[in-house]
């Protein structure tokens, strides 16, 4: 998607990188995998590079949010007994536009408490839409606040680099 428009060596910068984190995310999150609903990991080495990404495709983000933070407090445990001192960055990835309501910010605040409770060290978090790529606030000590808010405006629906890319 946004890979020939990464600059050279990003692979080698932390994906925390302001100038990289949504194209980054939105070359990873599949386009097809954001419209049927999922949720990926972005493993990192300590330094914030990305080490591999996981895809849970077919996710009921909207339909059944309880049922996939089931899924993913299992998954998060299997990734910080493997792992060893694991730092992610979650995406949600689903249809429809690219910014946070409240089911998504709820979702969020789940999905930060089942991975700060497997001792994953989030350093990221997005929503993923075919409109774009949000940024969201991400600190572990997000998940203990009532509602987590975005923390950067949406990248894309018309707006971005990313967006201008995919029309251009």
């Amino acid at each position: 998607m946004t890979y020939a428009h990464l600059p050279t060596g990003w692979a080698q910068r932390p994906v925390t990188d302001a100038d990289l984190f949504e194209d980054v995310v939105d070359l990873v999150v599949r386009e097809d995998s954001r419209i049927r609903g999922c949720v990926y990991l972005l493993l990192c080495h300590s330094s914030g590079r990305v080490a591999q990404p996981v895809a849970v495709e077919d996710c009921p983000v909207r339909e059944d949010p309880d049922r996939v933070v089931d899924a993913m407090r299992a998954l998060f445990a299997r990734a910080g007994d493997r792992w060893g001192d694991p730092r992610v960055v979650l995406v949600v990835g689903r249809p429809g536009p690219a910014a946070p309501d409240a089911a998504d910010l709820r979702l969020q605040r789940e999905l930060l408490r089942v991975a700060r409770d497997a001792g994953l060290g989030v350093i990221g978090f997005a929503l993923a839409t075919p409109a774009g790529v949000t940024a969201l606030a991400a600190a572990n000590a997000m998940a203990e606040r009532a509602e987590p808010t975005a923390e950067r405006r949406v990248r894309g629906a018309g707006r971005g680099r990313a967006a201008a890319r995919r029309r251009g």
